[in-house]
């Protein structure tokens, strides 16, 4: 009782214009997001994990990622 529905907010906070949007970048969404865009139909079974784009070679993520990874990351011509 009391709570703006939109915001969740108390009620009486809605009126006024104390507020601000801030807004942040996710790397590892950001990477997810431009991924699913540049492949529209992956292959079944396809699961989405992020590494730093600058992973050491003998990282685990590196070491286990699909050849198409790391040719297009460069890690293998």
């Amino acid at each position: 009782m009391g709570l703006c529905p939109d915001c969740g907010r108390p009620a009486s906070e809605c009126g006024s214009e104390q507020y601000m949007v801030q807004t942040r970048v996710c790397g590892p969404s950001a990477a997810v997001d431009q991924w699913r865009k540049d492949n529209k139909n992956p292959p079944p079974g396809v699961v989405l994990s992020t590494v730093k784009v600058k992973a050491a070679v003998d990282s685990p993520a590196v070491q286990t990622a699909p050849e198409w990874w790391l040719r297009k990351h460069g890690y293998i011509e």
